[in-house]
């Protein structure tokens, strides 16, 4: 295989990684601090050999977006307290899925959650890790992480009244950086930041028809409560409001 052949092949497979996180309702995106784009992939020896994965929980509709790891200065409102874990995915059946070899690449071809989580793959230790305040990097960033193919899995909403978690998702270090004006058609980040969304439960509202009635008249309330959006496959099957 040609070194261009093969840095395409890294590209192709990296970008189907990335159309994963926004199938999954996540933003894949980039700060100023930790994710400029390089041009060097990983099968070449002067790569870098470990990137990070930093996770920015926030609040939203689990819509998906952008995934080209562009830095967004407003992607939602974020939520603390949530349990990511991340868990290396080392090998396919006998071969050990190795992102600095075209052959690594080759074996997440057309990878899914579905397929990882399979008894076909074999995953390293898990390691969870909690948002913090910001609900941004410091308590949920990954470091040092070697070059690979990860799991990632909200393991925990903690106490913010989400309607359903984030679906389980994956992510490539490094994963092929597409920009959006098209000035650079080969450019990698070893440091991604991913944020995962949760649409959360809005509290219902109540007004009256008329707040004159007279002693013994007919009140009438009007209780107002939105429908969340739930994550791709998945369905409401009752609803309940409770007036007290």
């Amino acid at each position: 295989m040609s070194r261009k052949n093969g840095r395409f092949t890294q590209r192709l497979t990296a970008s189907i990684a990335a159309l994963a996180l926004g199938a999954a309702g996540v933003l894949a995106l980039g700060t100023a601090a930790h994710a400029a784009p390089v041009d060097v992939g990983p099968t070449d020896p002067s790569a870098p050999q470990v990137g990070s994965l930093i996770i920015h929980k926030i609040d939203g509709n689990n819509t998906g977006g952008l995934n080209n790891g562009d830095v967004q200065t407003d992607a939602g409102d974020p939520l603390d307290g949530v349990t990511f874990t991340v868990t290396p995915v080392t090998a396919k059946g006998a071969d050990a899925i190795d992102l600095t070899t075209p052959e690594g690449w080759a074996l997440i071809q057309g990878v899914t959650v579905t397929d990882v989580q399979g008894a076909g793959y074999t995953k390293g230790t898990a390691v969870p890790k909690v948002t913090g305040a910001d609900g941004t990097a410091g308590e949920a960033a990954f470091e040092n992480l070697p070059l690979g193919l990860y799991l990632v899995q909200e393991t925990s909403a903690g106490t913010n009244p989400v309607v359903s978690i984030t679906p389980p998702f994956l992510v490539t270090l490094p994963l092929a950086y597409e920009n959006p004006v098209g000035t650079s058609t080969d450019q990698w980040l070893y440091d991604v930041n991913v944020y995962p969304k949760n649409q959360l439960v809005d509290e219902p509202t109540k007004s009256v028809s008329d707040p004159d009635v007279p002693v013994g008249g007919i009140v009438t309330w009007t209780i107002t409560t939105p429908i969340p959006n739930l994550n791709t496959g998945e369905t409401i099957t009752a609803f309940t409001v409770n007036d007290t």
